[in-house]
This record gives C-alpha cells, sequence and structure tokens, in this order.
C-alpha cells in the first residue's frame, strides 16, 4: 500500500524500494514483480524491469501482465526478437491478452514484418487496447503496406486520443493535477480500508471509507463497502441509510432495491419495507423477490390475505421449494389445509432428490 502511495506520488525510487521488499517478504507475489517493472518502465530503467520481470518467470510467478511488461522492456531494449518469442509465449498460454497482442505487433513492426504486424494489432484493438499508442503503430504497419486511406484513419484515431490525454507523457512526473490527486487520494483512502478491515479494525475502516466517500460522494463501490460494513457489526439503521443513496444513484438497480427493502424489514419499518418492495415491483413487474418479500412482509403482521395472494404470485414467477413451502405455510395458517397440502406437494416436487443409503455388505465369513 506505500508503494502504490508512493508511486502515485510520483515517489518512484521509495516505490520501487518498497515493492524489493514485497518481493523480499513474499517471492511469490506476481503482482509485486508486475508492479516493479512497470515503474522502472515509466522511469526509463527497461534493464531493470527485463531483470525483475525474468526473476518472476524462473520462480513460477507467471500471467499476462508478466509477458506484456517483459516484452515491453525487450523492445525498449532493442531485443525485438525476443520481445516477440516472449509475447507469443504469453498468448499461449493466455489468448486474450491484448497488451501481449499490442507488444507482438509493435516487435513485429519493428522486425519489418508489417503485415502480421496489422493482424496482431488489429487483434489486441479487438480485446480492448484501443491505446493512442497501439492506433499509431496499426497506422505505421498499413503505411509500410501501402494501404495508405487505413493508415490516414489510424492517425486520425491516434490524434484524437492523443488530444484526449490530460498531460504529456514526459511531464507525467512533474504535474500532479488537483483531479490525479482526487484519484490518488481516493485509490489510496479505498486501498487502506481494505487493509484495516483485513485486520479487524473496523472503526478505522469506517472512517477512511467515509473520507474516500468526502471526495468522490457517487461511488457505488465504495458505499456497497461501507453497507457490508454496517451490517457486519449489526448497525443496520446504518446499513439502510447507505442503501438509500444507492437506490438514490441507479434507481434501475433493483439488486440495491431489494437489499433496501429487506433491510428496512429487518428494522422493522413496515410502511417504508412494503414501500421499497412495490417501487421494485413498478419497475419488473415479474420480480420473484420482491412478491416473496411482500408475502413474508404481511405474514409476519398478520395480514394473511395479502401475503398469500403475494406468496402465489412469487411461486408463480419463481416456481421453487422455498416459494411453494412459503405459501402452504401461509394457507396452513388461513386454515385452508387443501391448499396447503397442494402447494406442499408441489415444493416435494421440486426438492433435490435425497442420496439414497448404500446397501449394507453382506457379513465377511471367516475361515475357522
Amino acid at each position: 500500500m506505500a508503494a502504490i502511495v508512493h508511486a502515485m506520488l510520483r515517489e518512484t525510487a521509495e516505490a520501487e524500494r518498497l515493492w524489493q521488499r514485497s518481493i523480499e517478504l513474499d517471492p511469490r507475489g506476481t503482482q509485486y514483480y508486475v508492479n516493479l517493472a512497470a515503474i522502472a518502465i515509466d522511469r526509463g530503467n527497461s534493464e531493470l524491469a527485463r531483470a525483475t520481470l525474468q526473476q518472476a518467470i524462473d520462480k513460477g510467478c507467471t500471467s499476462a501482465d508478466v509477458h506484456h511488461h517483459l516484452a515491453l522492456a525487450l523492445t525498449n531494449l532493442g531485443r525485438c526478437e525476443e520481445a516477440a518469442e516472449v509475447a507469443e509465449k504469453g498468448l499461449a498460454a493466455y489468448p486474450d491478452s491484448a497488451g501481449c497482442w499490442r507488444m507482438l505487433g509493435e516487435s513485429q513492426l519493428k522486425l519489418g514484418k508489417a503485415a502480421e504486424a496489422e493482424a496482431s494489432l488489429r487483434q489486441a484493438i479487438d480485446r480492448g487496447s484501443r491505446s493512442a499508442s497501439a492506433y499509431f503503430a496499426l497506422a505505421n504497419a498499413c503505411a509500410r503496406q501501402g494501404k495508405r486511406e487505413e493508415a490516414a484513419d489510424f492517425r486520425k484515431l491516434f490524434a484524437e486520443l492523443k488530444a484526449a490525454e490530460p498531460i504529456d507523457p514526459q511531464q507525467r512526473y512533474q504535474v500532479l493535477t488537483m483531479a490525479e490527486a482526487r484519484r490518488n487520494a481516493v485509490a489510496a483512502l479505498w486501498e487502506a480500508a481494505t487493509i484495516c478491515a483485513w485486520k479487524d479494525d473496523l472503526a478505522e475502516a469506517e472512517k477512511l471509507l467515509l473520507r474516500a466517500l468526502a471526495i468522490e460522494p457517487a461511488r457505488a463501490d465504495f458505499l456497497r463497502a461501507l453497507s457490508a460494513l454496517y451490517r457486519n457489526q449489526g448497525r443496520y439503521a446504518d446499513a439502510e441509510v447507505v442503501l438509500q443513496r444507492l437506490v438514490e444513484l441507479d434507481p434501475q438497480d433493483l439488486g440495491e432495491r431489494l437489499n433496501l427493502a429487506r433491510m428496512s424489514t429487518r428494522l422493522g419499518k413496515f410502511a417504508a419495507a412494503e414501500a421499497a418492495f412495490k417501487e421494485m415491483l413498478d419497475a419488473a413487474p415479474n420480480a420473484a423477490a420482491a412478491y416473496e418479500g411482500l408475502a413474508r412482509l404481511y405474514l409476519e403482521h398478520g395480514k394473511l390475505v395479502d401475503a398469500r395472494w403475494h406468496a402465489e404470485e412469487a411461486a408463480r414467477w419463481a416456481p421453487t421449494t422455498e416459494s411453494y413451502r412459503l405459501l402452504a405455510d401461509i394457507c396452513r395458517r388461513s386454515g385452508d389445509t387443501a391448499a396447503a397440502a397442494a402447494a406442499e406437494a408441489e415444493a416435494l416436487e421440486r426438492s433435490p432428490p435425497k442420496p439414497q443409503p448404500r446397501s449394507a455388505a453382506a457379513p465377511r465369513q471367516t475361515v475357522p
């Protein structure tokens, strides 16, 4: 975590030292090698990146990122044939790695294999590598084959992506914009909160999450983490407030609406729970979970007629063992034994078969 923060603050020498220490503490931590190599490449030390990633491979730590960054380091060092071999090995294990496809294409381009480079770079872009450098390399690959119109199109895309970059790569270690500072602070707070939660320091985790949300109030992932934190501590009223915020941010998220309705039910807030379940049904009239939730809510409050109707709807939209057992219970409490028996039979029909006991082995005879 400290290494990440130092890297964000452009204190790259300290980040390198901490990632090297992380590798010493956990030699099987693949991401530590990748992080150290990535920052070494950014600082222009591709030889350190190459040595670090080769060390990872020697220790059996491999991933698409390892192959991608090793190929990048080798390309920077002018060892393009080796870079292509590393990228191909990466693709043999991780065929959908956009990074490996891009490095294969760029190394092929430098080796004068324009047609092969074009094919590899198109594969990279198809798999999500839509960076300015990928389009620049693809434009060059097309140009070398005389495909002028395609080359011009890709150069245009390159120029658009390049113009969208907020800071020139050569200046990014000298310039730290306010947007970057906020983004870095939020990332650091999130990571630190995760570590505190691992250590069961829940009060500190809560404080860090709230600080992160003060900077980015609309981060749903932070809100979900905070809600889970409150639920794990039995702080259901606080969890309800967070769930209300999540529903405000995305009214179409039926999962969060369902969580809010269930939380209100747990807190004994009949009207709030009923409203939440009904709003869910307004958005999704076939949401069996909402019908089931209302059936349980009405059953708890003795509204058996409403409970039965909603239980029947739940069973209609999701005919499961649980839905029919709920319906059977409500019918039984209503005095309708025939309907209860029918629902119980439906539940039994949908129950998974019980494992059959093995037949007892014949007693072993011994020779006197």
